[in-house]
């Protein structure tokens, strides 16, 4: 979509740009992952029907809160610090994983314990439940470093070799074996235990040792107070982006969950593509000199993004009928309804999406948690409000109102902060 960026504020210049090779190796890999995550999804709807939908739902919602919880922000420094500091990938390695391990533990416990006693329907209990303590081979991936190394392929590939395992060990399982819901939780076990263990031997290894000896502080470590700032402010992203779903869950039932699931599935097919954008001029954001970091640097490119989600949103639009019915099948029907107020946050997210990358690159974690904990207040308000009247349709409402109140916030926060030529955080460092 965006092929280079250029911008030369008060003299300067700043140019940000990706070769057609790392879209390309992006592509490859996440494509294949998106293209299993929805055949996953296609399916559980079209073999189990759309109440267990609903339940996978709720387990893939809950998952993503516990893979913030063992990053906590860890991912996006560790990132940031590879990119920038290329001799010392060993010790962030060593300091990145450790914490992360340490984090998983009372992460996936508290999982499990919002699977067996929280606010979700009896249904579905068994398998968030299963799903939580899948996630424990999540702590052990390093795709992060691969995506600090700008090393796309790698990074990718890992992901669609956990969507593609995933979705084969379930499939199989239930045409072969005629097992239930519950496996999938074991698919998704396998998968990231499996692919963590081939990205480590078939590339990290190689690569840690190789940087072993070039190493000049082998004590480094990350301080915990950053770690703490921007894993709230990840955290607080991912209650704005997925908190709708945990409220259907326990208002209303795991059918109509499972059908506003459905209809969200459009909204993310769509941004698959802009979040490859967005993740391969993250490490170069990462490493622009905190002179350059402010608004200006963004702001010819917020009218063209904002122009081309107008465009995509109408266009889907147009097809969301078909597309329900082609997917899901005529059970999910009642999907289209709930689509159409969706679909129209496409805009508002490829704007706030591009200032929320820019924001986390740059250091300012206190920023982004401003923004994401302001939209994530709302986003749970309008929920609340008009879930137990409408059920999903209240949701699906609540989407596009939510985007705005984010947006209209990220922008403020921007001018206001990262606009300033010395930032209060500063650039990302290793403390000795």
């Amino acid at each position: 979509m965006i092929k280079r960026l250029q911008v030369k504020p008060k003299g300067t210049s700043t140019t940000l740009k990706w070769s057609k090779f790392s879209m390309a190796s992006i592509a490859c890999g996440e494509g294949l992952a998106r293209i299993c995550n929805l055949a996953l999804l296609v399916f559980i709807s079209r073999k189990l029907g759309v109440q267990a939908l609903g339940a996978y739902a709720l387990a893939q919602a809950l998952a993503l809160y516990l893979a913030q919880g063992i990053d906590l922000g860890l991912r996006h420094i560790g990132a940031g610090l590879v990119a920038s500091q290329t001799g010392n990938i060993c010790p962030i390695v060593h300091s990145v994983q450790r914490k992360r391990i340490i984090l998983s533990i009372p992460v996936i416990l508290l999982g499990y314990c919002y699977g067996r006693f929280g606010p979700i329907p009896n249904d579905a209990r068994s398998l968030v439940s299963l799903y939580a303590i899948s996630m424990i081979g999540y702590a052990f991936s390093l795709d992060w470093v691969a995506w600090g190394m700008k090393s796309f392929a790698w990074m990718s590939g890992w992901r669609a070799a956990v969507s593609f395992i995933g979705l084969i060990v379930t499939v199989f399982s239930i045409e072969l074996f005629r097992t239930g819901i519950q496996i999938i939780a074991l698919g998704n076990c396998l998968a990231y235990f499996f692919a963590s263990y081939l990205l480590w031997t078939l590339w990290a290894k190689q690569l840690l040792n190789s940087k072993s000896e070039s190493s000049n502080v082998p004590g480094t470590t990350i301080d915990w107070k950053p770690v703490l700032w921007m894993g709230l402010a990840m955290m607080a992203n991912q209650v704005f982006s997925s908190i709708d779903i945990l409220i259907l869950g326990s208002l209303s039932t795991s059918i109509q969950t499972g059908l506003y699931s459905a209809a969200y599935r459009l909204f993310l097919l769509v941004l698959a593509v802009y979040y490859l954008i967005m993740q391969s001029i993250y490490p170069q954001l990462a490493v622009i000199p905190s002179s350059r970091r402010n608004f200006h640097t963004l702001q010819p490119y917020l009218g063209k993004i904002a122009c081309a989600g107008i465009f995509i949103a109408f266009f889907m639009e147009s097809i969301r009928t078909l597309l329900i019915h082609m997917l899901y099948g005529r059970a999910f029907s009642a999907s289209i309804e709930l689509s159409m107020p969706i679909l129209l946050s496409i805009p508002l997210e490829l704007v706030a999406s591009f200032l929320l990358t820019s924001i986390i690159a740059w250091g300012q974690a206190r920023v982004a948690l401003s923004a994401t904990v302001i939209a994530g207040i709302s986003n749970a308000a309008l929920n609340i409000a008009l879930v137990p009247r409408f059920g999903a349709l209240g949701s699906a409402y609540a989407t596009p109102i939510s985007f705005c109140v984010f947006l209209l916030v990220l922008l403020v926060c921007m001018g206001s902060s990262v606009s300033r030529m010395h930032l209060q955080d500063g650039p990302l460092t290793m403390p000795a």
